[in-house]
């Protein structure tokens, strides 16, 4: 709210006192509401904005306004605010997505190609999206897209695309695919964790730098920065994504083998992002128990919320690859959600995404969730968006 200077005139459009009125008490201009009501609202925790909707005869501005004079109105509308960031995100708030209308998929290429390991990275006022284009015989290269924050689904291409390719030698020379932006604050510049593979697998985890320009990318170095060394990453240590916490950098990537899919769990610190460390217990995550992801789970991504890292990722029963969440704070006890799984393959048999869902990466924009998956059909993979209702404030 701006700050505003107040005269006896104008304030008293916004509250008033009158003997005959409440017994006196303040009110509301124009109103029998008492301030102390909102007070109430404010120390119970509630929005003004369902203080508004019981209340329907004060005005938006009146309440606006005394809060920008009232010391009392501020101080319990700071707790409120307060309470609301620290306190965990429910798991109902993600149990609510639906598919934004018109536009999806919003990245798709015409088939047999694919646009699909896609993930969103929101600065300023835009949406900036990284994601793999394959094309024939599974060759990938790296793409960039951008969209208006309040329009995350209008994608417009970069002309310079594809911004990377294959190196010439190491081990990314056939495919660079799932790269996961991310903002250091160490040396405040921009990384990409990505999937590079050879013509054959393994599938490994290398590292991009950049300076905030989405298309264009350096390569930190040539060898692996996650390798595949370990039994259940026989095939794969890829599908990175990343949460940055103080000096930490938290990864969780697939680990892949002859058996089914895991969830893999590493850590690197700001200063040093391509020295990273496996987690000795991985893999941390092999399903939630339930039928729904018993056969193996993949391409999880981290939202890093109150008290919580939320995993979202693909589970599968063996045939149906459908989208899970699960909470966590120590990457070793996860607390899955109730409302498993919380986004499925669309029921209409001619839908892009009918066959399967995968990368579920979890992104807000002005106080309400989006998701950006990719979806099958067909055998073809491409990138669409989903959103929760804007969150009360």
């Amino acid at each position: 709210m701006a700050k505003m200077k107040y005269n006896t005139v104008e304030l008293g459009r916004v509250v008033s006192r009158d003997p005959e009125i409440h017994s006196g008490d303040l009110v509301f201009s124009g109103t029998r509401v008492p301030v102390d009501t909102l007070i109430d609202y404010l120390k119970g925790g509630h929005a003004i904005g369902e203080f508004l909707k019981d209340f329907p005869t004060v005005a938006r501005w009146q309440v606006e306004s005394y809060l920008e004079v009232s010391p009392k109105g501020l101080d319990h509308l700071e707790e409120r605010i307060n309470g609301k960031k620290n306190a965990p995100i429910p798991f109902e708030a993600f149990a609510g997505f639906e598919r934004l209308a018109g536009g999806n998929p919003i990245i798709a290429c015409d088939p047999p190609e694919w646009a699909a390991a896609a993930h969103a990275f929101v600065m300023d006022d835009a949406v900036h999206y990284l994601w793999g284009r394959r094309r024939k015989d599974n060759y990938w290269v790296l793409m960039h897209s951008t969209a208006p924050a309040i329009n995350p689904a209008r994608v417009a291409h970069d002309p310079r695309n594809p911004v990377l390719l294959p190196s010439s030698e190491g081990f990314d020379d056939y495919t660079t695919e799932y790269p996961f932006p991310f903002y250091n604050p160490a040396d405040r510049r921009y990384y990409v964790y990505y999937l590079g593979r050879r013509l054959k697998p393994p599938k490994q985890t290398g590292l991009l730098v950049g300076d905030g320009d989405f298309g264009m990318w350096t390569r930190v170095c040539h060898a692996p920065v996650i390798a595949a060394t370990t039994e259940h990453e026989q095939l794969g240590s890829s599908h990175p994504s990343v949460a940055v916490s103080g000096e930490t950098i938290h990864i969780i990537y697939t680990g892949e083998s002859a058996g089914p899919p895991t969830i893999c769990y590493a850590t690197a610190r700001t200063s040093d992002p391509a020295t990273v460390t496996k987690d000795p217990a991985n893999p941390i995550f092999k399903g939630s128990g339930q039928a729904w992801d018993s056969w193996g789970v993949r391409e999880a991504e981290i939202f890093m919320g109150p008290q919580y890292f939320h995993i979202f990722y693909g589970g599968s029963d063996g045939e149906t690859w459908r989208i899970g969440h699960v909470r966590t704070r120590d990457f070793r006890t996860f607390e899955p959600n109730p409302h498993n799984p919380i986004f499925t393959p669309s029921p209409d048999p001619n839908a892009w995404d009918c066959d399967g869902l995968l990368t579920p990466q979890v992104f807000e924009i002005d106080n309400r969730y989006f998701m950006l998956y990719a979806g099958l059909k067909d055998g073809a993979w491409q990138t669409g968006l989903a959103a929760t209702p804007a969150l009360r404030c």
